[in-house]
């Protein structure tokens, strides 16, 4: 038996993304109408949020609206 995979234009785009590179965390939302929690990240520590210019603690946990990126720097 054989099946056929779905092919659409959004297979395989997940709602929401986080990637540690080196003193970087980035946070993607790409969904349209959910806000996503970042994580605590204790192990990554105080990072700045590279938009805004605000220090952020490693204990907080940012939220991160549709359509919208966050990227922090390890302090």
């Amino acid at each position: 038996m054989h099946f056929d995979g779905v092919e659409t234009m959004l297979v395989g785009r997940a709602p929401f993304y986080l990637c540690a590179y080196g003193d970087y965390l980035i946070a993607m939302n790409t969904g349209a109408d959910k806000v996503f929690t970042l994580p605590a990240r204790h192990e990554f520590g105080q990072a700045r949020d590279l938009a805004t210019g605000r220090m952020i603690g490693a204990g907080r946990c940012p939220r991160i609206g549709p359509r919208s990126t966050l990227v922090l720097h390890r302090s």
